[in-house]
């Protein structure tokens, strides 16, 4: 298989092209610009690399020729869309827009779009499948779902089967350090351990979430391109990832603080406002990922697993 990689020297699309290449696919990144450590990488691992915009038609022309699936990973994150929501309309629904049709007009016959758990807005003490109507609450939930509206529109035209991923909170070491994300929960709490050697919490932390491991993440993608039949009656599948439980922030600090004491070498404190243990959790989040699963996929990265890997990362990146 040959596969277009957007973002592929970011967060997410870097794990995906290392992937696809690791299993013998062919492999070609977009990206709007890279630094000489992506070159090297790239070179080391065979990968093509095409340098364009999403946002700029001109400039993924040819970009989808020879290709027959394409994984959209490339994005402005929630604070970036909450700085500048048009910025983020522009790059997260237009910029979809854009390569939808450049791989339509191309051929291409598959096309696995990344959106986002947070297009369904808040989800305390629910159970959440495809069904449930999405209500964002954020600029990037917008954003993404309006990225989403476009899937459909072009997979009802016929001229390509397209796959919508929803990945749950994510996590997991980058590829490059330089990667956009230490804002995440586990990979900021990793860090701020590291350097101040505790996890201070802002609010109480009894909000529940559901996180999935990046290294899962990029399996529910694999899952999408090697499934026969993605689609569904004239429309986008639509699918969730998820590690099929929630956990508190303030529970997710402390797990982080656990295996953070241990990579470390000393003991992490966690650090609540006052008052915050005398406010109870949230009702639990169930994030269901059946039709996922039908296809095959599970997920396989324990928390504490992958939490590890993000604090090893870490430790290895400020030797």
């Amino acid at each position: 298989m040959r596969v277009l990689v957007t973002g592929g020297f970011g967060y997410l699309g870097a794990q995906v092209a290392r992937r696809l290449t690791e299993r013998g696919d062919g492999v070609r990144v977009l990206d709007r610009g890279m630094l000489a450590e992506h070159v090297t990488w790239a070179r080391g691992l065979g990968i093509d690399v095409v340098l364009g915009d999403i946002t700029d038609p001109s400039s993924l022309v040819g970009v989808c020729e020879g290709v027959d699936a394409v994984v959209h990973a490339a994005a402005l994150n929630q604070p970036s869309c909450a700085a500048d929501p048009a910025l983020g309309l522009h790059v997260n629904a237009l910029g979809t827009r854009n390569l939808l049709a450049e791989a339509g007009d191309a051929g291409v016959a598959r096309f696995v779009c990344l959106s986002s758990i947070h297009v369904y807005g808040s989800l305390a003490g629910e159970t959440v499948d495809e069904t449930r109507p999405p209500r964002p609450v954020t600029d990037y939930g917008v954003t993404k779902l309006a990225g989403e509206g476009y899937c459909h529109e072009f997979a009802a035209s016929g001229c390509i089967e397209v796959a919508v991923l929803r990945p749950a909170n994510g996590f997991g070491p980058p590829v490059f350090a330089s990667a956009d994300c230490w804002m995440l929960a586990v990979n900021d709490f990793c860090r701020t351990a590291f350097e101040t050697g505790e996890i201070e919490l802002r609010s109480p932390g009894t909000q529940r979430r559901d996180f999935l491991a990046l290294s899962d993440t990029v399996r529910a993608i694999e899952t999408l391109l090697d499934a026969p039949q993605v689609g569904a009656d004239g429309a986008a599948g639509v699918y969730n990832a998820g590690a099929g439980h929630s956990l508190t922030i303030r529970g997710l600090a402390r797990e982080a603080a656990s295996v953070c004491a241990e990579v470390y070498g000393r003991e992490i404190a966690v650090r609540l406002p006052a008052g915050s243990e005398d406010i109870p959790d949230d009702a639990p989040v169930d994030y269901r990922y059946d039709r996922l699963a039908s296809l095959g996929f599970t997920p396989a990265t324990d928390l504490r697993a992958g939490i590890r890997s993000v604090a090893e990362f870490v430790a290895a990146m400020e030797a």
